[in-house]
């Protein structure tokens, strides 16, 4: 296919390439027309310059001059031609364009390189390319973080893989040690290579190099997931999935690009019925030098409002027993979890009253909203 050539034109009328672009044709683009050949490099050039083409008048000039009737810009869609020309043409007319005829020696800069393709590379251009494959991974062998000699030379030297070790190559007895539970169970899969212990085809890391193995696990910050994968092919020790997941929790990186958890809609108190049926209670302050409680009827929304000069347990249920007094026990009370509502003489003074007492999820202060709504819009007095 002839190399497309984007290019922009200068006030002195030379042309300056911006990009060229060229691929190699498909088996089936090979059996083309010629006219269709000349075509679909049109299109191709189009389609790879969409983002600086579109919206934009711009020129197309081709040395194949049948072109200019099917896709000239004021010409018709040709109705006779075949079904991909029409499907080109069709392509076309979204854009602005205009095209031209250029002769094939002025038409050199572009119809030059098509004239010198590549040779076929079929089978020399994937041998090239397999070499390449296997030369990259030859090196990055050499330059392995672990090898088999470091993993045989420190689990010689470990307490609980030495001793798995000699089990394997012995034989295991019978009463073993708690720590060797876990290799205990999996005895009939378990295997030596060049000293290293498997299990099957993954390699037991001991406990010294679980670290070194866990950081080269994590590099690129992969999810638990692929990492779990990843591991499950290659490395093996007890309760590796739980330190994999430790890694990645204990990564900051991690944590702030972890997707947030999805918010819980909001599940509404239900109406009361009747005045006086359930209180909202909270503090506010310091105000003004002074601390106040506040208090929320959940049916009527009426509001009282105590200066406190104490916030102990003892104060509050003095103000309460004072507020019941006159307008009667409630059957249900709300409140945060400040140690005036959660400590032991509160709580009995609830329970001899036979009053439900509900608190409000610790950090999510808009479970007692109605109180909160008065304590941060400085409704009260």
């Amino acid at each position: 296919m002839e190399l497309e050539r984007f290019c922009n034109t200068m006030p002195t009328g030379e042309e300056c390439p911006v990009a060229y672009a060229s691929r190699t044709l498909a088996p089936a683009e090979k059996k083309y027309s010629q006219i269709e050949k000349e075509g679909l490099a049109l299109i191709f050039g189009v389609k790879k310059f969409h983002q600086y083409l579109w919206g934009r008048k711009f020129k197309m000039v081709t040395d194949h001059k049948p072109l200019l009737t099917l896709f000239g810009e004021h010409k018709s869609l040709p109705t006779m031609a075949a079904a991909r020309i029409q499907r080109w043409a069709i392509i076309l007319s979204a854009y602005d364009y205009h095209i031209e005829y250029c002769p094939s020696e002025k038409h050199s800069n572009a119809d030059g390189l098509s004239r010198v393709p590549l040779p076929d590379t079929t089978d020399v251009g994937t041998a090239a390319v397999s070499e390449n494959i296997h030369a990259l991974i030859a090196e990055h062998f050499e330059q392995a973080p672990l090898n088999a000699d470091q993993v045989a030379r420190v689990t010689r030297r470990d307490k609980v893989l030495s001793k798995v070790l000699k089990y394997v190559m012995e034989g295991w007895s019978m009463d073993v040690d708690e720590s060797l539970k876990a290799y205990h169970s999996r005895r009939n899969e378990l295997s030596a290579e060049r000293g290293c212990v498997l299990w099957g085809t993954r390699v037991i890391i001991p406990d010294r190099l679980r670290k070194f193995v866990l950081k080269e696990v994590h590099v690129g910050h992969p999810g638990i997931v692929k990492m779990k994968a990843l591991t499950r092919k290659y490395v093996w020790w007890p309760k590796v999935d739980a330190d994999l997941e430790q890694v990645s929790r204990a990564c900051e990186s991690c944590q702030m690009e972890q997707k947030a958890p999805r918010q819980v809609p909001l599940q509404h108190w239900e109406f009361p019925g009747q005045s006086w049926k359930r209180l909202h209670i909270d503090f506010a302050g310091p105000f003004q030098g002074h601390t106040f409680m506040i208090l929320v009827d959940a049916y009527s929304k009426w509001l009282e409002v105590f200066k406190m000069s104490s916030l102990t347990s003892q104060a509050t249920i003095t103000r309460l027993r004072r507020l019941f007094a006159a307008y009667g026990l409630p059957e249900h009370i709300v409140t945060d979890n400040g140690t005036q509502f959660t400590s032991v003489e509160f709580k009995n003074f609830i329970q001899q009253n036979g009053i439900l007492h509900s608190t409000s999820a610790p950090g999510h202060p808009a479970t007692n909203g109605l109180a909160e709504r008065s304590v941060t819009s400085g409704s009260f007095p």
